[in-house]
């Protein structure tokens, strides 16, 4: 399984016709005092399945680690893999909201995309003293 697209923007949904729409993508926080809590950010990432992995599930952990590979948070979930041509991979939008998330300190944070215990994709943020 392939992550082909991940990023953190302010918001993200899926149309009716199945598009997925990202608004205010971004990789920097400028923060004016630390700790910092940031009021929403949504983690966006699409998986891409080939037909020998439709049928079956796949475990999926999101977490996010501090430079010093402080875990900050983490998540599991099972995705299951449908897919409908079999000509073609399965595309499976996934967005995730965070709401008051804490920074502690400046420096990068990783927020990592594992499927079946593999690293697919890590998306790193910065944050940034400017006060």
């Amino acid at each position: 399984m392939k992550v082909p697209l991940a990023v953190l923007a302010d918001s993200a949904n899926v149309s009716q016709e199945g598009k997925l729409n990202i608004m205010g993508i971004f990789t920097q926080i400028n923060a004016q005092s630390l700790p910092l809590r940031y009021p929403h950010m949504t983690l966006v990432f699409t998986l891409e399945a080939q037909v020998p992995e439709g049928g079956r599930q796949h475990q999926a952990v999101i977490n996010c680690m501090d430079e010093d590979g402080g875990k900050l948070f983490e998540a599991n979930a099972t995705i299951d893999v449908d897919i409908k041509d079999p000509g073609k991979p399965a595309t499976i939008n996934q967005i995730i909201n965070f709401q008051m998330m804490e920074f502690r300190r400046e420096g990068d944070y990783s927020f990592n995309i594992l499927v079946n215990n593999e690293l697919k994709r890590s998306v790193i943020l910065t944050v940034k003293l400017v006060g």
